[in-house]
């Protein structure tokens, strides 16, 4: 079986790639997307879900399909998962710290000087044993439950982002 690359977010770059056939579609900056949660019933009238990343200024054939990251089909995942992304892409603020990014954090310049600021262990989340890992996740659910899952409010009309009262 051969590797198939779909589409890449660089963090360095800045850029979203799509890809088919291991061939790049096209490549444009981050904030040149948007998301879009698409529901659709199946046969039997059950809500399914789908997250789509569309360039803003061209209609490609192909758009980039986010709804892989999660198994679940909770619209609540969904945008957790885009705030997910848009941390990734954010320089200005450290890495998501999740098990799958671990390994990259050292090599990513704001993520490095953070790290080493809060002294977090460079193994952190693969350190830990069964009953500590479990009671990081419960933590982390913890804290997203009370996180608005579209990110701050935005009031257009002042000029400026306001803190969501939860």
């Amino acid at each position: 079986m051969k590797a198939v690359k779909h589409f890449t977010f660089s963090r360095a770059t800045g850029m979203v790639t799509r890809y088919k056939n291991n061939k790049e579609l096209y490549s444009h900056p981050f904030p040149e997307f948007d998301c879009y949660l698409i529901s659709s019933p199946s046969h039997q009238g059950i809500l399914s879900y789908q997250l789509h990343l569309v360039h803003r200024y061209h209609r490609y054939f192909d758009s980039i399909p986010l709804h892989g990251f999660s198994t679940s089909q909770q619209p609540d995942e969904f945008e957790q998962i885009w705030n997910l992304i848009q941390r990734y892409m954010d320089t200005s603020q450290p890495m998501p710290d999740i098990p799958e990014l671990e390994p990259a954090r050292p090599r990513d310049p704001t993520t490095a000087a953070w790290d080493k600021q809060h002294n977090r262990k460079p193994d952190y989340w693969f350190s830990m044993d069964d009953e500590a890992f479990e009671e990081a996740i419960n933590q982390l659910r913890a804290e997203q439950h009370f996180k608005p899952t579209q990110g701050p409010e935005i009031d257009l009309f002042n000029g400026g982002i306001q803190a969501c009262v939860a």
